[in-house]
C-alpha cells in the first residue's frame, strides 16, 4: 500500500515533505527514486526546514554525503554516480551514524539492497515537461512504518 499526492509547485513538492519529516524518528531512512529534475531534492529541502537543519539542503552530486545538522541530523547521500552497492564500502557508508539521524539517499534504487527493509519509499514523478506537476507516491514495506505513513494522509488532507 501507498500514500499518493499530487502537487503543483515546489513549494507544495517541498510541504509534502514537510508533513513526512514531522513523523520520521532517528533511524528512518528515505529512499527517494525520480528521474533527474523531477524533485528528489526540493523534497530533502522540505525535509530539512522541518528537522530545523543548521544548513540549507543542496544535491551531494558531487561530495556523494552532505551532513545537515538539525533537531534530528540529516545524512543526505546521492548515489546517482555509484555503480553499486559494492561501491559504499569505499565511500564509507557502513560507518556512518544512521541509527542517531535520518539517512536520505537520492537514487536509492542502484543501492537500493543496501538500505533497511523499514525504509520510506518516495517516487517523485513529474507529470509533464511543460509543468511543475508531481506524483509523489510514499510507501513501506514495513507495517510499523506504514502505520506512521498513514497518518500523513490525515494531515495533509486536514493541515
Amino acid at each position: 500500500m501507498s500514500l499518493t499526492f499530487l502537487t503543483s509547485s515546489a513549494a507544495e513538492t517541498e510541504e509534502v515533505a514537510l508533513q513526512l519529516a514531522h513523523l520520521l524518528r532517528p533511524g528512518d531512512t528515505i529512499a527517494l527514486k525520480g528521474d533527474l529534475g523531477a524533485g528528489k531534492t526540493t523534497f530533502v529541502r522540505g525535509i530539512a526546514r522541518a528537522l530545523n537543519a543548521d544548513v540549507p539542503a543542496t544535491s551531494p552530486t558531487f561530495s556523494l554525503i552532505n551532513h545537515l545538522p538539525g533537531n534530528i541530523p540529516i545524512i543526505h547521500m546521492d548515489a546517482y554516480r555509484l555503480a553499486s552497492s559494492n561501491d559504499l564500502y569505499d565511500l564509507g557508508f557502513y560507518d556512518l551514524a544512521v541509527d542517531s539521524a535520518v539517512l536520505i539517499v537520492e537514487w536509492a534504487d542502484r543501492i537500493i539492497e543496501a538500505l533497511s527493509e523499514n525504509c520510506i519509499l518516495v517516487e517523485i514523478t513529474p507529470i509533464n515537461a511543460d509543468s511543475d506537476e508531481r506524483h509523489i507516491s510514499i510507501s513501506s514495506a514495513a507495517t510499523p512504518v506504514m502505520s506512521r505513513i498513514d497518518a500523513l494522509k490525515g494531515i495533509i488532507e486536514h493541515g
